[in-house]
């Protein structure tokens, strides 16, 4: 039942309101909005820089997997990047102990060639860095919103101690 003026709303779930309590609140919030020496009050939050600052959030990171398991991750990351309207960063690190020449910006393209080509990202959202050597081949998956800086590779083996071959069996 709905009577207009300061009569009641009645809903059989809800307690009884009254249309001067609506009237107040807006009332209250109409004063909240109203210009303050000519600028209006938009928060009530102290300034915060690094809540202004977008951030690059890694979306994910694993040890080498086979093609089969690797597809499924490359399709949620894909999705993730779209719903953030943000970039995507592949940082690929090569195993330290034993790996091929050009190992890790390989396997980074190869990621990258499906997230153009199957997931029809463009090229230019989808940037690959060769994160230079790990104990194990790692890839690491990052959302970059617009704004962000890109994230940085964290090696922990030194191109010095690492062992590039031919063949790694």
């Amino acid at each position: 039942m709905l009577f207009f003026g300061k009569t009641t709303i009645q809903n059989p779930r809800r307690p009884k309101l009254f249309i001067k309590h609506f009237l107040q609140l807006a009332m209250v919030l109409l004063v909240l909005l109203l210009p303050i020496n000519g600028t209006l009050v938009t928060r009530a939050l102290p300034e915060n820089k690094e809540m202004q600052q977008p951030q690059a959030a890694k979306f994910d990171e694993f040890a080498w997997l086979t093609w089969r398991d690797l597809k499924p991750r490359l399709d949620n990351f894909s999705a993730d990047v779209r719903n953030r309207e943000a970039r995507a960063y592949i940082i690929v690190y090569a195993a330290g102990r034993c790996s091929r020449p050009g190992e890790a910006i390989n396997l980074a393209n190869n990621a990258k060639a499906y997230l153009v080509d199957r997931k029809h990202m463009s090229d230019a959202q989808v940037t690959v860095v060769n994160g230079g050597f790990r104990r194990k081949r790692v890839f690491e998956l990052w959302t970059v919103p617009s704004g962000a800086s890109h994230p940085r590779s964290t090696p922990t083996v030194s191109r010095a101690r690492a062992r590039i071959r031919t063949s790694c069996h």
